[in-house]
């Protein structure tokens, strides 16, 4: 059974054998009121996937606010939380929920992260007199931003699906590959620590650990896996991919 809160419209999930909150007493994350099971209106549960009360909280919602400060709070929520939010995500928009939050990461924290640089190269140049030395690094900018996003936006994508394959092969998968994609992207909000002046480039191997650390706990609640089995599905695909990234510039360079 779904409760929801009356102040806020925020639901919760009963987990117990006969569907009942538990604690049938607590506060509500959204609007912090003080909550009685016996006091919320009830609805049955429909496509709803997962047990535990708490896991279902997603800011995700249109009374949250405009969608900028939806993406902060879900940006808020994948640091402290992330395999809280990947739970929490509705099963019917998981996928189209976290797309729209990884593209977000993607164009707004690589903008972020080039801005010094490009303002730094291209205010030298205005000012020793190139003429349209603005225009030429605002379509520069534009055009790194863009390649670098949609660049994480494919190599998630590709990762991801790798992550479920294994997930497949070894017989640990209990959810759809959406649910497994929508875990790799609302995972990546440890991204915002590359727009960290002068250390954002070299933070970005702490960036990927984290973001596949934090990856793995979610295949591991989602799936019900071993805590092993769901790290090396997170971590074997990106190991992969660079591994055969570097093999074939070795390659080209001889």
């Amino acid at each position: 059974m779904a409760f929801t809160c009356d102040g806020c419209g925020q639901d919760y999930y009963g987990s117990s054998r006969q569907g009942h909150l538990e604690p049938e007493s607590f506060e509500c994350l959204s609007c912090h009121r003080s909550l009685e099971m016996n006091s919320m209106a009830v609805r049955p549960t429909v496509g709803f996937s997962g047990s535990p009360m708490l896991r279902q909280v997603t800011p995700w919602k249109a009374r949250h606010g405009n969608v900028i400060k939806r993406w902060i709070l879900m940006v808020g929520a994948s640091l402290a939380s992330p395999v809280r939010l990947a739970s929490g995500l509705p099963v019917d928009r998981c996928l189209q929920i976290a797309f729209v939050f990884l593209v977000g990461n993607a164009i707004v924290f690589s903008g972020l992260q080039l801005i010094p640089f490009f303002a730094f190269f291209g205010f030298g140049m205005i000012q020793i007199g190139v003429p349209q030395s603005w225009l030429f690094f605002l379509v520069t900018y534009l055009i790194w931003v863009g390649s670098i996003a949609t660049a994480t936006i494919v190599l998630a994508f590709i990762s991801g699906s790798l992550s479920h394959l294994i997930l497949v092969v070894g017989r640990q998968r209990d959810e759809g590959l959406s649910r497994t994609l929508s875990s790799m992207m609302v995972t990546s909000a440890p991204m915002c620590l590359l727009v960290l002046p002068c250390l954002g480039v070299y933070l970005s191997p702490a960036v990927v650990i984290w973001w596949m650390v934090s990856f793995a706990l979610a295949l591991e609640s989602l799936h019900g896996t071993s805590k092993f089995f769901a790290f090396f599905a997170a971590f074997a695909p990106l190991l992969s991919i660079l591994i055969l990234s570097v093999a074939s510039g070795i390659v080209l360079y001889i």
